[in-house]
């Protein structure tokens, strides 16, 4: 099966969702726990997967629903990929993406969780079968545009292995805000991305705070 057909499945994390109660594993989260081994790495993933270079220009993205997000991916080595033909089986990695602010203060809403998600073998990697929208908080997201972001993920297998991967990369303004802009400035209108389109409420699902 071909890599890159999953990619028409957007935005399907809520089938997983997020894990806040224990199983027979330990904890949602058991960093504690774990033990070092393997390797992660992190990815943007707008139609395949795209290694992410420290400081590089990414933009924000705004999704169907007048979230605003990056779109991430991550490939592992060395760890347990669970079962690629079940995105319900426990023995599927657990895996969380963050976004944090150059200081470390922490962008991403909602639970402090991971997701169990589908790691496949394709083109000599294993990586994972859907990307991930990462979502900024809606009614604030022009604080973050043209500013550092700090984009992490962490992976937990079924055998208590823990592998990390972070990069900064500088969040640039997303598409929509610039395309206003330039009609405001067309109407002699000063342009403010802070209120340049109406966001929507906020509710953009994170993966790993779906």
């Amino acid at each position: 099966m071909e890599y890159r057909q999953f990619w028409n499945v957007v935005f399907a994390v809520a089938l997983v969702g997020c894990e806040t109660q224990p199983d027979a594993a330990g904890p949602c989260w058991p960093v504690d726990l774990s033990i070092p081994g393997g390797s992660v790495q992190l990815g943007h993933a707008i139609d395949g997967f795209d290694s992410i270079a420290e400081g590089q220009n990414l933009q924000i993205e705004k999704g169907d629903q007048n979230g605003f997000h990056f779109s991430l991916s991550s490939r592992i080595t060395d760890l347990n990929p669970g079962n690629p033909n079940d995105s319900l089986d426990r023995t599927n990695p657990r895996t969380k993406f963050t976004l944090f602010e150059e200081d470390g203060t922490l962008i991403t809403e909602g639970p402090n969780c991971p997701t169990r998600l589908v790691y496949l073998e394709e083109d000599g990697h294993t990586q994972l079968k859907l990307r991930l929208p990462i979502a900024f908080p809606t009614s604030r997201v022009s604080e973050y545009f043209e500013t550092p972001v700090r984009i992490s993920v962490e992976v937990i297998d079924s055998d208590g292995k823990y592998a990390s991967d972070e990069v900064t990369v500088f969040a640039t303004t997303p598409d929509i805000f610039l395309l206003d802009a330039g009609i405001e400035a067309d109407a002699g209108i000063e342009a403010d991305a802070g209120i340049a389109v109406d966001a929507g409420p906020s509710g953009s699902a994170a993966a790993s705070n779906p």
